[in-house]
């Protein structure tokens, strides 16, 4: 089939084909050269890889497109150069991101997405994809940026991928699948929410690992790696990256407004000082495991109303207790808390910053939880001679401290807290288990999966013991601690704070399934809406499970209204 010259005679002069060694390359890569019109990218295709591509170069020899830059084809003993201008190898655009300060980012990262949404959308009406997403493979020209790795072939739909490399971290579902009939504008989607996701989460190359298709396209919360990230954002996000492309943003034209929408949103509710009220009720119900194991209810609640403030609370102790029990370690969480609060009062904390103030209050609070539990633990028969950490009872907590329009949560454990308006529920709270640490401390997601139920076991919580000397327990402070956060309110807004008996994906109830539940009625009509939803998904003993399946429930709900004054 010939070797490749060193020198191949053009009408424009000579190119230098030294760096190929006379052979023919077995991949696709491209050398750049630089010439007297300026710097070539050059790639040499085999005679059947030529075969192969013919029809397609010379589609793509005839696309003008401000993105794409020109190629010229060279046939060469039935095999064939391909040459594309290129700006200097070294010229790549690159996000502009910085600071780690949350608007400040957000305000970039709108940038970085306009700019990635014009070439796409250049694309896109010509009926073109970028189903080989990569920002380093954007360059800068002095009429734009431009695409380096469409050089060849131009994706569209239906048309076969299969000598286009995709980056695993950007991939789209029916991408990685090959399912050329579902691709579409919605691919690229994926791509560039992948790509804001990253930027966002503090890991703007992705994830570790064969990319999200090793974790089945399930991305991890970003509050894990953003737990102060404004309100509004990660719904948007979450959306965007869905495994199927018919729930995405059609366009991402779509994508960046909706971006754009959720950000000034975000600030308005940030600058917003609207008088509100609370509506609040809660309630509980027993699990069909525990209706079936003839055991208590482990889960606990408490509200708290005063004119000043409204304290909620819901704690779930954990079952499988050797010393202790679950049901004593909540209730004995719910004592303590409610002794803390109702010792308290607003006026005797700081008060320049709102609630934000009263942190020092809420940690004070978990730990004399905490420490109550541990000690009512060592009271309990052979307590004082546990030696392992995981035998003594435990329990999660969740604090909602209301004041103003203002909400300071504290969390320890797994019971969550969701803040539902306009049909979507966002987490407000990050989940104290072990698949969250390890996520937080960089173990790529398809790591962490492969952890199973060991993921879920509780990292965080009140109560918790350490190996202090051989033979010997004491009190665990630091991971006892709760995740703090301060979120504003507005009228309109509901929360809900529940055990994970209430929500937990592929179990029980879903997040999105929250907004239906909770948009009518009076509050106490929409805890028992909620717990009946869950517990309808209970399942009674069987063969396969003797003691039936179905977690404790609880959960409390408050509506934030707008304060009577404000409604005169």
């Amino acid at each position: 089939m010939g070797l490749l010259p060193d020198v191949l005679a053009l009408p424009d002069g000579p190119l230098d084909l030294r760096s190929f060694h006379g052979r023919w390359p077995e991949d696709l890569q491209p050398h750049w050269l630089r010439r007297l019109t300026g710097w070539v990218r050059v790639y040499a295709l085999a005679p059947e890889l030529y075969a192969d591509l013919r029809e397609s170069l010379q589609e793509r020899q005839a696309l003008a497109l401000p993105v794409l830059p020109p190629i010229r084809v060279v046939e060469h003993y039935q095999g064939a150069l391909v040459l594309a201008e290129s700006a200097e190898p070294e010229s790549r655009w690159e996000a502009p991101l910085e600071g780690p300060d949350e608007w400040l980012l957000l305000r970039q990262l709108l940038a970085a997405c306009e700019s990635l949404v014009g070439v796409l959308s250049c694309l896109h009406r010509g009926g073109w994809l970028w189903t080989c997403f990569d920002p380093q493979a954007i360059e800068l020209t002095r009429r734009g940026p431009r695409l380096r790795n469409l050089d060849l072939l131009v994706p569209r739909p239906g048309r076969p991928l299969h000598h286009l490399d995709a980056l695993p971290a950007y991939a789209a579902p029916e991408r990685v699948a090959f399912d050329h009939d579902r691709l579409s504008p919605a691919t690229d989607v994926f791509s560039l929410a992948a790509f804001l996701y990253y930027h966002l989460a503090g890991r703007p190359q992705g994830f570790p690992g064969h990319g999200p298709a090793a974790f089945d396209y399930e991305f991890p919360p970003l509050r894990i790696y953003r737990p102060w990230l404004p309100l509004g954002i990660e719904p948007v996000l979450r959306r965007a990256l869905h495994p199927d492309p018919l729930v995405r943003p059609a366009t991402p034209t779509t994508l960046f407004r909706a971006l754009q929408d959720a950000v000034a949103h975000a600030h308005t509710r940030y600058e917003s000082t609207p008088a509100v009220a609370y509506d609040v009720a809660g309630g509980s119900r027993i699990g069909r495991y525990h209706v079936v194991t003839q055991a208590p209810n482990q889960d606990r609640f408490a509200i708290l109303p005063s004119p000043e403030r409204l304290v909620v609370a819901v704690a779930d102790g954990v079952t499988h207790a050797l010393i202790g029990t679950g049901h004593l370690a909540s209730e004995t969480a719910i004592t303590s808390l409610e002794q803390t609060f109702r010792e308290s009062s607003p006026a005797s904390e700081p008060s320049e910053a709102g609630l934000s103030g009263q942190t020092d209050l809420l940690m004070r609070a978990f730990d004399r939880a905490s420490r109550a539990i541990f000690e009512r633990s060592l009271q309990e028969p052979l307590g004082r001679l546990a030696t392992d950490p995981s035998d003594l009872m435990s329990s999660t907590a969740l604090v909602g401290l209301l004041q103003g329009r203002q909400l300071l949560l504290g969390n320890a454990g797994d019971s969550r807290a969701y803040l539902i308006r306009q049909g979507v529920a966002e987490q407000l709270t990050v989940d104290g288990d072990l698949r969250t640490l390890y996520l937080s401390h960089g173990t790529s997601p398809e790591e962490v999966a492969a952890l199973g139920a060991m993921g879920a076991c509780l990292y965080r919580c009140l109560g918790v013991a350490r190996e202090e000397e051989p033979s010997r327990l004491a009190f665990d402070a630091e991971r006892c601690q709760p995740d703090l956060s301060v979120w504003p309110l507005l009228p309109g807004d509901t929360l809900v704070l529940c055990t994970d008996g209430l929500v937990e994906e592929g179990v029980f109830l879903s997040p999105d399934d929250l907004p239906p539940l909770v948009e009518s009625g009076p509050v106490a009509e929409v805890v028992e809406r909620l717990i009946d939803a869950s517990c309808a998904l209970h399942r009674d003993p069987s063969p396969a499970e003797p003691e039936g399946c179905g977690d404790d429930v609880t959960c409390i709900v408050i509506r934030v209204l707008p304060a009577p004054a404000a409604v005169r």
